[in-house]
């Protein structure tokens, strides 16, 4: 097996990036060139494709953004983005990772030590995270909600009472439009939303409207509202893959909006055939709870840091 740098601007490598992230059993938007493009221009963060090969054959490989920060170059999980995951074409074999010869080890040992740190989001179909201990890296467990999409009357029958009930008592009230006009008050939604539970909002908000806005017309996001009357309640921008949607940037008002939203938005998705929704995270009480009464499963995925400069690691530990 080899190990080289892939580019975004050569055809070829980008080709061989897509069919990679298609057949990958991590397959997601998040390591996509299009969603690794918006965030550049977004956000300025350089991209590197670390490709690896088997015979001329790209089997496994993992999509880095990276910011610098004074002689620092790092690793880093960009904010909104779900997983960063290393990538492979066949499942790992559990011989090859006892052994140290596993494609993720290799993956590993390549990119560890080329930056001052690397934090990485992996795809919850990777679970076994030895090899990463195994490299000295700091492993976190994180949670988030996903289920099946299904139509109309199968949804709402895996719903809480609770949830049901008030997405038909007011869906009437609602008028559920698909709104690429409306990135940017959907992301005001989204902030206010942070702002009720004393959460920072985790970007700039006009930068992220650049990526956003970049996703839509590449339609790789979609955006839709819940309008009562003249007033915008709620806004949710899907992110997907053609396969699995995301909860990826969401708001509303207090009351039923987001509710009667999702109850629009996911049976559509469903008729278009994408077949697995994300709600993107479950680890802040109040807001798993809200997503658990949509009968989704909870599934664990793990946060994986390396930090190869003793001061980064000061640094780190006072920002904790």
């Amino acid at each position: 097996m080899t190990l080289r740098t892939l580019s975004l601007e050569h055809t070829p490598d980008q080709q061989l990036w897509d069919t990679l992230v298609r057949v990958s059993a991590q397959r997601n938007p998040y390591v996509t060139p299009a969603y690794a493009r918006a965030f550049k221009e977004a956000f300025g963060y350089e991209i590197e494709i670390i490709g690896l090969f088997q015979d001329e054959h790209l089997i496994g490989g993992a999509l880095l953004y990276i910011e610098r920060k004074g002689p620092y170059r790092r690793v880093l999980i960009p904010p909104f983005t779900q997983y960063t995951s290393v990538l492979f074409e066949e499942p790992l074999s559990t011989a090859r990772i006892h052994a140290h010869t596993s494609p993720l080890d290799q993956v590993l040992s390549y990119i560890e030590d080329r930056y001052a740190s690397l934090q990485i989001a992996l795809h919850p179909s990777l679970l076994d995270i030895r090899p990463f201990q195994w490299h000295h890296w700091d492993v976190l467990p994180r949670y988030t909600y996903q289920m099946p999409l299904k139509d109309r009357e199968r949804m709402l029958r895996d719903w809480s009472a609770g949830t049901r009930r008030l997405f038909l008592k007011h869906e009437e009230e609602f008028e559920i439009v698909e709104a690429p006009w409306a990135s940017r008050e959907i992301i005001e939604l989204a902030r206010k939303s942070y702002q009720r539970h004393e959460c920072p909002f985790p970007a700039d908000a006009d930068r992220l409207d650049v990526a956003v806005r970049h996703l839509l017309d590449t339609h790789f996001a979609r955006a839709f509202v819940a309008k009562r009357g003249e007033t915008l309640e709620a806004g949710l921008i899907v992110l997907h893959d053609r396969k699995t949607a995301y909860y990826w940037i969401a708001g509303s008002l207090p009351g039923p909006g987001m509710t009667v939203l999702l109850g629009s938005v996911l049976p559509r998705l469903y008729a278009e055939t994408m077949d697995r929704f994300d709600f993107v995270g479950a680890n802040t009480p109040s807001i798993a709870e809200f997503k658990r009464r949509f009968g989704p499963k909870l599934r664990l995925y793990f946060i994986t840091t390396r930090i190869n400069r003793p001061e980064l690691r000061v640094l780190a530990s006072l920002k904790g």
